[in-house]
């Protein structure tokens, strides 16, 4: 499997953030950034759906706060096998073992620093 880049104009992806998890101030982010985006919602609050979404081309992202390995563990791994992104909000890669918040799902790396840029920064 190979995942398509995103496109590159921000007003054209379609993203997920679920912002149960943020603190007010990231969820006031994700919030206002949302207009910027074709569509941004909260996924459907499940990571065994939402990576099958991202890597099938429905979604160009998907920005998750809680990063339990059980959920994101599998998904990173089919995400970056087909050449998609998962990284921490500082640019880390994801690893099981830390137990830091915050994971971004991309379609490609463009489309990561897009969308770090109008949802993290």
């Amino acid at each position: 499997m190979r995942r398509e880049p995103a496109p590159v104009d921000p007003a054209k992806l379609h993203g997920a953030a679920l912002t149960r998890f943020l603190d007010p101030q990231a969820r006031a982010r994700v919030e206002a950034a949302a207009p910027r985006f074709a569509t941004l919602g909260p996924g459907t609050v499940c990571a065994g759906v939402d990576y099958p979404r991202l890597l099938d081309g429905d979604l160009d992202f998907v920005l998750f706060q809680r990063t339990l390995p059980w959920d994101h563990a599998p998904g990173v791994l089919l995400l970056t096998e087909a050449g998609g992104v998962a990284r921490r909000p500082d640019g880390s890669p994801y690893r099981p073992a830390d137990p830091r918040p915050g994971l971004l799902n991309a379609a490609d790396q463009t489309c990561w620093n897009t969308v770090r840029s109008l949802l993290l920064l």
